[in-house]
């Protein structure tokens, strides 16, 4: 074969085989792509894209809205049985966005300690899931109006002679469950703990005599005590802390909306009855 012809053949030889390592690499990015969305990062709501929805960058930084959370905070978000990001804190943000126009977001999961990162580097326009307004965030953030409370309680056995927290003389064990509020609260206060993973272990050793008592979120006890029977809350709270979204500094055209959604949603109770609806799945999931 001639020389000439022969280096033509080799020529036509690298670029099919260019073509399909090319095929290879946009099938993978294909393949990632797909993978990502079977997991669940777009969350669609109900609503239809409105004139409102900002596509210019004019409240969030892309084409939809990016919301930053910390999936470990039951009710407020974790995942479900389909392995999907849910929670009472996706739900209300759902409602108050789909009102604005906007009906898809864009859940990024990651650490607590990453969101105000998140927030930023312009990598998130919303963290939510648990947020506390602290001096030390209010630097670098801006948070909205307060959408939900937790307020920490003692449950105890109903023939405990015990009636109120100022009672409480540090003695007795009592359940609470890992990097809580209520374990910060029972250490501050000297209390002896046992740490639980989940609730279900923790008020099985409370029914089996393990623990003199339990703190946890008042939602979730009142709950767990139509379930157990033979408990009572004892008078008083032992801590509490207020929740609330948080946004970069510059959007605050942004926080007015949440904040106006927030006021719209509790006005009607609505808010009430997404957390209490994600505390029933949570309680379904785990004691089938």
């Amino acid at each position: 074969m001639p020389m000439r012809r022969l280096g033509k053949v080799f020529k036509q030889m690298a670029i099919f085989a260019a073509l399909i390592i090319a095929a290879a690499g946009y099938g993978y990015f294909l393949a990632k792509d797909a993978v990502a969305e079977a997991e669940g990062q777009k969350i669609e709501t109900s609503g239809s894209i409105g004139s409102e929805t900002d596509s210019d960058g004019e409240y969030f930084k892309g084409e939809i809205p990016v919301v930053a959370i910390s999936s470990d905070y039951s009710p407020y978000a974790y995942y479900n049985d389909q392995d999907s990001v849910d929670g009472a804190d996706i739900d209300i943000l759902k409602e108050i966005l789909v009102e604005d126009g906007t009906d898809v977001m864009k859940i990024e999961d990651m650490s607590f300690g990453q969101l105000s990162t998140a927030l930023d580097s312009g990598k998130a326009d919303i963290a939510a899931v648990g947020i506390t307004q602290t001096q030390e965030r209010d630097q670098v953030m801006d948070f909205s109006d307060v959408y939900a409370s937790a307020q920490i309680v003692i449950v105890m056995p109903e023939n405990s002679t015990m009636t109120s927290v100022d009672e409480m003389d540090g003695s007795g064990v009592f359940g609470v469950l890992q990097n809580s509020l209520a374990q910060t609260s029972c250490e501050e206060h000297g209390y002896e703990t046992l740490i639980y993973e989940d609730r279900e272990s923790m008020w099985r050793d409370l029914a089996t005599g393990l623990l003199d008592g339990a703190a946890d979120d008042c939602i979730w006890v009142q709950q767990y005590m139509d379930i157990y029977g033979g408990y009572k809350i004892l008078d008083g709270i032992l801590a509490a802390e207020d929740y609330v979204f948080a946004v970069s500094e510059s959007n605050q055209e942004l926080l007015a909306k949440i904040n106006a959604g927030i006021k719209r949603l509790k006005d009607t109770g609505r808010i009430d009855e997404i957390i209490e609806e994600h505390v029933g799945l949570g309680l379904q999931k785990h004691m089938m």
